[in-house]
């Protein structure tokens, strides 16, 4: 009874003592996501990453607008925010952190209890080496990705029984974020499903769990806890592809590529990812921590650890190529190019992979101690480079950054009275978000709607404008085509010209034609 007391005791002090370093690491997450958010990172905004900001202020959906694979739950956490600009703050900040946490978590899962963070450092650090141009592409333009890893890691650290069976509140939390990992990308669940099974089959466990299916059958799967938490990835991807089958949601994505042409859309998918991710110096600083943790060979620790760091890494590396191979066969994918922002969630676990092996080896070889100063060095890189990077918060420079960026018609477009935007999908979201965030900040209750692509979900509103009122600007480098397109496509008057300003063209609709429907048919191809 003593013995047993005294290792409550030791695990309890092994509990505390891994819990400071993980505080350590959670607070440096968050004030990095804070600091990148009021930086001018935000010149790269786009219409992309600017409609979760107006679905949050306009109309919120549980999907992107007018499609139905990414979820919008940091627009949802974001509804109590009004104000256009403090929405973007907001969700730029939840986007950055729970993609910046991903990595860390990623590291958690894979690596277990003891010397996660070296890896979790490593893969920060070689992240902060991106171009910032691919950094807010993976924390906030293409957010989906690091916002459903973030939280589809969490959910398998709280599922899992490593730390023990999970009480209510640890059980209620794991599906919480399983559920809205999912929602925000149900991809993600391949990644999830493999890790898991990685980890089964790497665990200790895995040779009596066999033993045990092969000898009662079946009925032993529901006790075994991996299995339990692959049918919970199951359960709530099958539930999610459900809802965005829904009419009114549907999209056709699903169409596969499994013909001939596959292993020529994975050499065209991968050759993009290539050119776009890895070219130039990043693909150097993978190269160097590999041979880093190669060198850690020589030494008898490393050898020894050899085995542990290789699963480790090859859990994150197995789901990265998973991953690849599951969109490469999508034909949305290949509709839009093989665009190589659909690897992103793949480039990531292969960086995490790389870090994690060269973690855990030296984290072996220093000793935990010795480790333990490289690991807090490493840490404090990370928030230096975030600095550097990044350079000092400044809200004023952020909102100059915004007026430059999508403000040039803004001026025109209030003293002339719009209530319309009508023209190209990339230019009008962008100023449709201006427009509104000054009306918003000028007290006025006044809304300017855009009439392009994805503006389905909020022509109940726009339509509500009776006609006679209707004044609407075409942005001058719009192309008549462009704005033609949408004017034919909702079902709305031609157009003509009545004032022309340095910016913009001002038009109303000619109202000499017979009534025409209240709603547009189902959406023409996206112009993404």
């Amino acid at each position: 009874m003593d013995d047993h007391a005294g290792t409550t005791t030791e695990d309890a002090r092994g509990d505390r003592a891994g819990a400071a370093p993980a505080l350590a690491i959670l607070a440096v997450v968050v004030l990095s996501a804070v600091w990148i958010d009021l930086t001018p990172i935000h010149r790269f905004h786009q219409t992309d990453s600017l409609l979760p900001v107006l679905a949050s202020c306009i109309k919120w959906t549980p999907f992107f607008w007018r499609q139905n694979r990414l979820g919008a739950l940091v627009p949802l956490l974001a509804l109590p925010f009004r104000d256009p600009r403090i929405n973007l703050y907001v969700q730029t900040g939840l986007n950055s952190f729970l993609g910046l946490l991903a990595i860390f978590l990623a590291a958690r899962y894979a690596v277990g209890r003891r010397r996660w963070i070296a890896g979790g450092a490593i893969a920060a650090l070689l992240l902060a080496g991106w171009p910032q141009q691919r950094i807010f592409n993976y924390l906030i333009a293409h957010n989906e990705y690091g916002a459903a890893l973030g939280l589809g890691f969490a959910a398998l650290l709280l599922l899992s029984d490593e730390e023990g069976r999970p009480g209510r509140l640890r059980f209620a939390l794991g599906t919480g974020c399983l559920f809205f990992s999912l929602w925000v990308n149900y991809a993600t669940a391949v990644v999830l499903g493999v890790v898991v099974v990685w980890k089964w089959l790497f665990s200790g466990s895995f040779g009596s769990d066999w033993r045990s299916l092969s000898t009662r059958g079946l009925k032993s799967l529901a006790q075994l806890a991996p299995a339990k938490l692959l049918l919970m990835i199951a359960g709530v991807f099958i539930l999610w592809v459900g809802l965005s089958l829904l009419p009114g949601q549907k999209q056709d994505i699903w169409k596969l590529n499994l013909g001939s042409g596959l292993w020529k859309a994975y050499a065209t998918l991968a050759a993009n990812t290539w050119r776009h991710f890895l070219s130039g110096t990043l693909w150097q600083g993978w190269i160097v921590v590999f041979i880093v943790a190669l060198v850690s060979l020589f030494f008898g620790a490393g050898r020894r650890a050899l085995r542990a760091s290789a699963a480790a890494a090859g859990c994150l590396f197995a789901a990265a190529i998973c991953h690849f191979a599951m969109i490469g066969i999508l034909g949305w994918v290949a509709h839009n190019g093989f665009n190589p922002r659909y690897a992103t969630t793949s480039v990531i676990l292969l960086q995490c992979a790389v870090a994690v092996f060269a973690g855990t080896q030296w984290h072996t070889v220093l000793g935990d101690r010795r480790a333990a100063v490289a690991t807090t060095a490493m840490v404090i890189a990370l928030a230096l480079s975030v600095v550097l990077k990044f350079g000092l918060p400044s809200p004023s420079k952020v909102k100059a950054v915004l007026d430059k960026r999508f403000g040039t018609s803004t001026n025109d477009i209030l003293a002339s009275g719009c209530t319309h935007i009508c023209g190209d999908f990339w230019t009008v979201w962008p100023a449709i978000f201006h427009v509104n965030m000054v009306l918003y900040e000028q007290g006025s209750k006044r809304h300017v709607w855009g009439i392009t692509n994805r503006s389905e979900p909020t022509q109940d509103l726009w339509r509500a404008i009776p006609m006679k009122q209707w004044k609407v600007a075409v942005l001058m480098k719009d192309s008549q085509k462009k704005v033609d397109r949408w004017i034919e496509y909702f079902k709305l008057p031609p157009l003509e010209e009545i004032e022309r300003m340095r910016t913009i063209r001002v038009c109303r609709p000619r109202l000499d034609r017979a009534d025409l429907p209240d709603k547009a048919e189902p959406n023409p191809k996206s112009e993404e």
